[in-house]
This record gives C-alpha cells, sequence and structure tokens, in this order.
C-alpha cells in the first residue's frame, strides 16, 4: 500500500510537472516564439534593404541628369580659348585704370630721360595689338598714318608733345586695336587654335592661342611701366 501511495504521488505530481514550466510541449512553444522573434528582424532587415535599394534605384535618374549637366557645362568652363581672352580683357583693364589721370601736359612726361611716357605706351600697344590680331587672322590692318614711325618696333620716346597725335586720338587708336584683337580671337576657328601662326614671329609665338597669351603678357609690362610713372609723377596709385 505504501509503494502504491508513493506511485500515485509520484504519477499525480507528474502529471502537474506535465503541464508546469518543466514540460517539453511548453518548451517548444518557447523556443518557436522565440525563433519566430528572430525570424522578424530579419524578415524586416531584408524588407529595409529592398526599401533602400529601391530609393536608391529612384535617386540614379536625377543623379544622371546632375552628372550630364555637369560634364556639359565642363569644357566651357575649361575651355583654353576664353581664359586666354579674359586674361587678355583683364590686362587691358589694368592699361585702362592706370593710364587715368593723367593730363594732356603730362601725357609725354617721363621719370627720366628715354623712359616710356604715356602717349608712347598707348600708342606702342595700339600698333603691336594690330600686329598680334594680324597673327591670329592673317588679315594685316593698317595702323593709323605716322603710328608705325612713332609708336612700332624700334621707336624711341621722346618728351616733345609736338611730335605725337593727340591723347585722345591715341586713346582711341588703342581702344580700336583691342576691340580688333579681339574679333579675330573670337572668330578663330578651333582647329586652328594651335596651329602655328600665318606669318614667322621669330619664335616669339608658338601657336595662335599662345598669341592671346603673348598679348595679355605685353599689355601687362607696359601697365607696370606705367604704374612706376604714376608714382614717379605723384599721382595716386592705382593698386596699394
Amino acid at each position: 500500500m505504501a509503494r502504491q501511495a508513493s506511485r500515485s504521488k509520484a504519477g499525480k505530481k507528474a502529471t502537474r510537472t506535465s503541464g508546469g514550466r518543466g514540460s517539453t510541449m511548453p518548451a517548444k512553444k518557447s523556443a518557436s516564439k522565440a525563433t519566430s522573434k528572430k525570424t522578424a528582424p530579419k524578415t524586416t532587415a531584408r524588407t529595409a534593404t529592398k526599401a533602400a535599394a529601391k530609393k536608391s534605384s529612384a535617386r540614379k535618374p536625377a543623379g544622371t541628369k546632375a552628372s550630364k549637366a555637369s560634364t556639359a557645362a565642363l569644357p566651357a568652363a575649361l575651355d583654353a580659348r576664353s581664359r586666354a581672352i579674359a586674361i587678355f580683357k583683364f590686362a587691358d583693364t589694368m592699361v585702362q585704370e592706370v593710364s587715368k589721370g593723367f593730363g594732356e601736359e603730362q601725357a609725354t612726361s617721363q621719370s627720366q630721360a628715354g623712359d616710356n611716357h604715356l602717349l608712347w605706351t598707348l600708342g606702342h600697344l595700339a600698333v603691336s595689338n594690330l600686329w598680334l590680331a594680324s597673327l591670329i587672322d592673317g588679315e594685316n590692318t593698317a595702323p593709323p598714318k605716322g603710328y608705325e614711325e612713332s609708336f612700332g618696333m624700334g621707336s624711341r620716346p621722346v618728351s616733345d608733345a609736338s611730335q605725337y597725335p593727340s591723347l585722345n586720338e591715341v586713346r582711341g587708336a588703342y581702344a580700336q586695336s583691342v576691340q580688333r584683337l579681339m574679333t579675330a580671337a573670337e572668330q578663330l576657328r578651333d582647329d586652328l587654335l594651335t596651329q602655328p601662326p600665318p606669318v614667322a614671329t621669330g619664335g616669339f609665338v608658338s601657336d595662335r592661342l599662345n598669341v592671346l597669351e603673348k598679348a595679355a603678357w605685353h599689355a601687362g609690362w607696359h601697365a607696370g611701366q606705367l604704374a612706376a610713372l604714376r608714382r614717379a609723377l605723384g599721382l595716386a596709385p592705382m593698386m596699394g
């Protein structure tokens, strides 16, 4: 009897345990829930990845358009002709600015004998620009009468104002020469930019694009001389 009672109690205990925390059925259900919880984040991650891919794909057309637009603008930004023209225009602006404030009586003033004065400098640049333009397009434009002798290569500035045209006339001739040079540069075909000039220059320029670069250098060279002359004459400096 005692043994039967003991077995009965053990059976009841086992029966109670089978539905408790230690039973295998609840353990399976618990594992299933855990697996479900672990699987859910993976599904979410995959969904998020797909969603991100769709968004990325949606952005590609806009990015491609922007890239194409940027590429289209690139040649203009790096165009050698445009840069050379811009540099020459800057040098021309400096010549114009540094030549302001001179009176007619100062047009042939020199810091010392033999130095370039304003009138000679503007006339010389006018003659030079016409020659440089011919190196670009091959068309000769004659300077005003007497300019070659007074302002051309090998000429020497003198302080006698009566030997020259008026300051206003020379300023006008200089402005026209700049326009002539710019027209030649803007109308030059792209395939001729790296071609040698139509006439020999003794190595002064290498190609037609280099003509513009040398024109800017030449104008800047003489702008510096005028800046020094301003100081010698007591005129206000244009820069510092």
